[in-house]
């Protein structure tokens, strides 16, 4: 249950995820809160590598950083839909990764309740279930209508053909970003965030119980789940039929 201390966190985490999926309000706002970073996209970006979190963001962004001979600009983790779209609209190539919703959704919940028991607040809950199931189909029906300028990156097969993933861009694209660790090549640092470990786990094990029963109990949940399945689900078939 969300506390009252949560409310404005939710409602803040509501609000980005609207303003997200609208390029131009939302770098408009960025601009005027100081908010642009080295990871938001600019015009002399190489590539824009975008997923919903829990996705191998820091394993496919960092691991292609590490493979490149000299210094580019990536635009990478802010997880919102508006670097991809502007990344289409500029003609800047264009990674989106996802993952199946359920994994990724109960990995984002798992991963905050960590944060939060290592800021020494453990009891303390900010988003529902309803909240990251939104957040992801809001980013990737957002993306959808532009899968034709995308290569996707399916969680199950990226993260273990970085390779794989590089070459599809470069065919996609025209480009010739390096695709193949070398012995100079870096290992590259993803922090403890990326990695599973048994707090974590079991973290998932109860969200995973608890999600169940919310689910049997919630008309509206099981209507945003088999949304967020079917965007999935389409993701799969579109990059399927781009060999």
């Amino acid at each position: 249950m969300t506390t009252l201390a949560g409310l404005p966190r939710r409602a803040r985490f509501r609000a980005v995820t609207y303003l997200s999926t609208r390029p131009r309000l939302y770098y408009a706002l960025r601009h005027l809160a100081r908010r642009t970073d080295p990871l938001c996209i600019r015009r002399d970006t190489a590539l824009v590598i975008e997923g919903y979190p829990r996705s191998a963001n820091s394993t496919i962004a960092h691991g292609f950083i590490a493979l490149q001979n000299s210094p580019l600009h990536v635009a990478h983790h802010k997880h919102h839909a508006a670097q991809i779209l502007r990344a289409t609209e500029w003609g800047i190539p264009a990674v989106v990764l996802i993952r199946a919703p359920r994994a990724a959704c109960l990995s984002l919940l798992a991963l905050a309740a960590e944060a939060r028991h290592r800021a020494g607040r453990p009891e303390e809950e900010v988003l529902s279930f309803t909240d990251v199931f939104a957040a992801y189909v809001a980013f990737y029906e957002a993306v959808e209508r532009r899968l034709d300028h995308i290569v996707i990156g399916r969680f199950e097969i990226v993260r273990d053909d970085l390779a794989g993933l590089v070459e599809r861009v470069n065919a996609r694209f025209g480009t010739n970003f390096q695709s193949k660790a070398t012995k100079e090549t870096p290992e590259p640092e993803l922090g403890w965030h990326a990695m599973p470990n048994e707090l974590r786990n079991r973290t998932k094990l109860d969200l995973d119980a608890r999600f169940d029963t919310e689910l049997a109990g919630s008309p509206a949940l099981s209507r945003l789940v088999a949304r967020a399945n079917a965007v999935h689900a389409r993701y799969r078939k579109a990059d399927e039929r781009a060999g």
